[in-house]
């Protein structure tokens, strides 16, 4: 009996995180995403599309959560950046000319 109480406080307390605002779902005022290529495109304009520059993963990961939610996001967002190839050139500490 205690257990079933206490699932069902912990679900009334996530319930309260969400608000419905003219049909847009939010989880602690961020916007919540869909499962959709919106993710995607999110990920690579904060990543490389000129926003950020290609910082890497928790940079990346922070400028989105700033903003928007989804469950898998820093998994997600993982993903997508180990497909850069302008990240690991980037990141290469420079060798001096002379």
């Amino acid at each position: 009996m205690a257990d079933a109480l206490s699932r069902r406080v912990n679900l009334l307390n996530l319930v309260k995180d969400f608000l419905l605002v003219n049909g847009c779902l939010f989880f602690r005022r961020r916007l919540c995403v869909p499962h959709t290529s919106l993710r995607d495109f999110l990920t690579w304009e904060c990543h490389a599309g000129g926003l950020l520059s290609h910082f890497g993963r928790n940079k990346t990961i922070a400028a989105i959560e700033y903003q928007f939610y989804w469950p898998t996001l820093k998994r997600d967002v993982g993903n997508i950046i180990a497909q850069c190839q302008v990240l690991p050139i980037i990141s290469r500490p420079t060798v001096p000319l002379a």
